[in-house]
């Protein structure tokens, strides 16, 4: 039968020309060069190659490498520690000197008894001891203000706690110069961080910082490196801002109170050279 003939013929037909087309060696030329020959004529790949450029990914690898921002290691107890700090020696300090003044008061009941002169010399005599037992206790306090306080107290720091009496005001100013400190992060090494955030700045970018404060909370990045300090900056800031933050002291006892404030300040930032270090090998690794 001539249809199922012609049909299996076609259908032959096709297969085969199908099969020399897909062939690259069917209507290609073919070539067989041994490694150094020169060719005899243009050779083109009959599908795409993928070749790895080793100088390209090598130099991008270390591009991107040198762009992570680097790691800085935030501890946020030094601020509640040092105010805790200040509270406790100054409510110590307040209650010592109330008992040692508690001795000023004279009863009523022996002043009812004496004479105008005689009341009047009962009552200097009273505030006399009681003035002597003050400054006895401010005295036995100093050492135990040091220890606490994990300083040594000069001449004008003892003067102005011992002459304000550890007042309110004092410890109010204390710790409002410790808040101001901590406004910004204090680095253990200002110029190791800043460099690490600069060399991993891009460009047209501020140097940023990726700030990791443990305790699993999540990392956080800090878009401006400025936002950094140390402790003598810390303490430049103080005594800028010490007429705002504290007027109703004299010029002289807000200068002592910065120099005290600014040696209970710790830092509370490190840079993480490890983890900066891992964060690099892995940008590195993950070019292709």
């Amino acid at each position: 039968r001539q249809g199922p003939i012609l049909l299996a013929a076609t259908g032959l037909t096709a297969v085969l020309i199908g099969v020399l087309v897909a062939s690259p060696r069917t209507l290609r030329s073919s070539y067989l060069y041994a490694e150094g020959d020169f060719a005899a004529a243009p050779v083109r790949a009959p599908f795409d190659l993928s070749l790895r450029d080793e100088e390209g990914t090598a130099r991008l690898r270390e591009e991107t490498a040198r762009n992570v921002i680097p790691v800085a290691v935030y501890d946020p107890a030094p601020i509640s520690v040092v105010s805790a700090r200040i509270a406790d020696v100054f409510d110590q300090a307040q209650k010592l000197i109330a008992d040692a003044d508690a001795g000023r008061a004279v009863p009523e009941a022996e002043l009812a008894k004496l004479g105008t002169a005689a009341r009047r010399r009962m009552v200097q005599a009273h505030a006399q001891q009681a003035d002597q037992a003050v400054q006895a206790a401010v005295e036995d306090l100093m050492p135990e203000v040091e220890r606490q306080l994990a300083v040594i107290l000069p001449p004008d720091e003892r003067s102005l706690l011992g002459s304000g009496r550890f007042e309110h005001k004092l410890e109010e100013g204390l710790v409002l110069l410790v808040r101001e400190a901590y406004s910004r992060r204090i680095a253990r090494d200002l110029r190791q961080l800043r460099e690490a955030a600069e060399s991993g700045r891009q460009p047209g970018e501020p140097a940023r910082v990726v700030l990791r404060a443990g305790s699993g909370a999540p990392d956080r990045v800090v878009p401006n490196g400025a936002m950094f300090d140390d402790v003598p900056g810390a303490a430049r800031r103080m005594r800028a801002r010490a007429p705002m933050l504290l007027p109703q002291l004299s010029s002289a006892e807000r200068s002592v109170l910065v120099g005290l404030a600014a040696r209970l300040v710790v830092p509370d930032t490190v840079y993480d050279a490890a983890a900066t270090a891992q964060r690099r090998r892995q940008a590195s690794a993950d070019v292709l």
